[in-house]
């Protein structure tokens, strides 16, 4: 879980996940990284391929700016039907390792997780 600040009083904690984990987290803030399929991440709701292999859809109703690279990181609010209502994007570049990511993100979910 990462910290967007450092106030305690406004701490806000945001768990990296993959596709299959999107159900536990229904109405909570996530991370998602992936590749995004298709025309690029133009349009209201885009698909990515998360870090699993499997499907992330993002939608991108309130998105200020198309995506700037083929990887990204999106921050947004888990949906009751496991879409993404991002809430910021950032550009992750040309290439990353979304299989490495994934062994990073099962450690950082699994028997490990206090230590994240």
């Amino acid at each position: 879980a990462i910290a967007l600040d450092n106030n305690p009083t406004t701490m806000s904690t945001n768990h990296r996940v993959n596709s299959l984990m999107l159900p536990q987290f229904v109405g909570q803030n996530v991370l998602v990284v992936g590749r995004v399929k298709g025309d690029g991440g133009i349009g209201q709701m885009v698909h990515l391929e998360g870090p699993d292999g499997g499907d992330i859809v993002i939608d991108r109703r309130q998105a200020s700016r198309d995506y700037g690279s083929p990887y990204v990181e999106v921050l947004g609010t888990v949906n009751a039907d496991r879409t993404i209502l991002e809430t910021r994007a950032i550009d992750f570049g040309q290439e990353f390792d979304l299989q490495m990511y994934n062994e990073t993100l099962l450690t950082m979910n699994g028997p490990l997780k206090d230590l994240f």
